[in-house]
Formats: C-alpha cells, structure tokens, sequence
C-alpha cells in the first residue's frame, strides 16, 4: 500500500506478531509492504487462517494509522482454534516523517529516519540507526540497540530482559537501565546520563560536560569509566 503524507508527516503502526523493518524512501509517500504468514497443520488450514487476519490502513491529512486485526475472543470459543498468523511490515517513507511503533511480539528495526521516533516491543528486539529525533527505544523482553543518531531533548532507552546498548550517540540527557542486562553508553555526548542495571554491568564512554551529571549504578555487576582527556570532574 502506498499512502500520501508529505515529507513531514506522522505514521502510528501497532502490531501483534510479527517484525517492522522502517527505511528511508525518496519522495513524499510511504510504501507499506505487509507479508502475512501463517502456520498450521496443512497448507489447506494455513490458508483458511491468512484472511482471518487483516491489517487497516487509515490516511488522513498528512497521518497514516496502520493497526494489525486478529479474531476476538468469540471467534476463537466457537472455532477451538488458535489464529497462528505473522505480520511483518517493510515500510519506506520520507526522511522527516515522525514514526511511533508498538509491537507485541517482534522485533523493530528503523534507520535514516530524521522525524521524531518511539518504538515499543513486549518481546522483541529495537535497532535503531541515524536517526533524527529518538524519544524513547523499550523492549520487556529483547535488546535495544540505538547508534549514530542525535537527539534534541532527552533520550529514554531501557530493556526489563535484554541489553541496552548506545553507540555514537549525542543528546542533552540519557536515560538507560536494563533489569537483567548489561547497560553500555559508547562514545555518547550528553550533559546528563543516568544508567541503571540490576544484573549486568555497566559502560560509560565520553567527554564530560562541564557541569554535568553522570549516575551509574549496578547491583550486581561492574561498572566502568573511560572518561576523554582534560576533563575535571568530581567522583563519589
């Protein structure tokens, strides 16, 4: 599907189950290439189930919602079946749209997008590369992954199950933690970082601003400092 939001517009894409994969494309449109797959017994009852699944593309004025529809609870009593149905997106749009993306089950994955960005996965990795506007990258149970991107404001990165790793990264503040995982912050700029990880270790890397406030604590794991040359700075 191809829809029409201009160079700055805003895409809202939820799914269930199944990997998004967002890249920059040229023109003013976004392309949604979506790839339905199904399991089941026989090849006869997987394709009994691929319609069952729908995916609704709604544009208006600059905006496109892209929602993942499954069978409700009712269908499922009567049918005493389970809908084992993926859906993977790959999705070129221009470079200044703003993207939000929660997934239930899948990972995500955008690069080159300069707009503003969250992404959400329950159980699922998050990459993210060279992008413009990263608000916030979280996974319950995967890795979160952002390099080579700057950041306006303050940027919320954090994994329950999975590490946390930021390469390359300028921002005014980082936020990063990981319960079980390890936290690394590498080559990062920023006035402001707090990592956290309750069973992992943790790694910092960067020039220092003056002034600034850097609060690195693990429980249950080492924490590591390499701190740029010609840098004053308090510890405790």
């Amino acid at each position: 599907k191809t829809v029409k939001i201009g160079a700055n517009g805003e895409m809202d894409i939820a799914n269930i189950a199944g990997d998004i994969t967002i890249t920059r494309g040229s023109g003013a449109d976004a392309n949604i290439e979506i790839i339905k797959t199904a399991h089941a017994r026989t090849a006869d009852e997987a394709r009994e189930l691929l319609p069952l699944v729908q995916v609704d593309v709604v544009e208006r004025a600059g905006r496109a919602e892209v929602r993942t529809r499954y069978p409700g609870d009712e269908w499922r009593r009567e049918n005493r079946r389970n809908v084992n149905v993926s859906v993977d997106f790959n999705i070129t749009a221009p470079a200044g749209t703003r993207v939000t993306v929660k997934s239930i089950s899948g990972s995500v994955s955008i690069s080159d997008i300069k707009g503003g960005l969250t992404a959400e996965s329950v159980s699922g990795d998050i990459r993210i590369a060279n992008a413009g506007h990263l608000g916030m990258a979280k996974s319950v149970s995967g890795s979160v992954d952002v390099s080579d991107t700057q950041v306006d404001g303050a940027l919320e990165a954090g994994s329950v199950s999975g590490d946390v790793l930021l390469r390359r990264l300028k921002a005014q503040r980082i936020d990063a933690s990981s319960i079980s995982g390890e936290v690394k912050l590498e080559d990062v700029t920023c006035d402001r970082a707090t990592g956290q990880s309750v069973s992992g270790g943790l790694t910092f890397s960067g020039p220092l601003a003056r002034g600034g406030r850097y609060e690195l604590k693990s429980h249950s794991g080492e924490v590591r400092v390499a701190i740029a040359g010609g840098s004053g700075f308090e510890l405790e």
